[in-house]
């Protein structure tokens, strides 16, 4: 399950956040989103889940 960890230092107003559960181009909405709310973080890194493969089951159907 997707899940979203944000942490506000009360002295100096920095934010840590941590994209769980979510690879690649849906993370990277996500942050999006998250930066549109919070602004640009100081840093920003990918995390070994980010780069994760996306699999997908597909079924091949012949016609024909």
């Amino acid at each position: 399950m997707p899940e979203i960890e944000i942490e506000i230092n009360l002295d100096t107003g920095e934010m840590d956040t941590e994209i769980k559960g979510i690879a690649g181009p849906s993370c990277e909405k996500t942050a999006e989103a998250i930066k549109n709310v919070f602004g640009k973080p100081i840093r920003d890194e990918k995390t070994r889940e980010y780069v994760r493969r996306v699999t997908t089951v597909g079924k091949t159907v012949k016609t024909g």
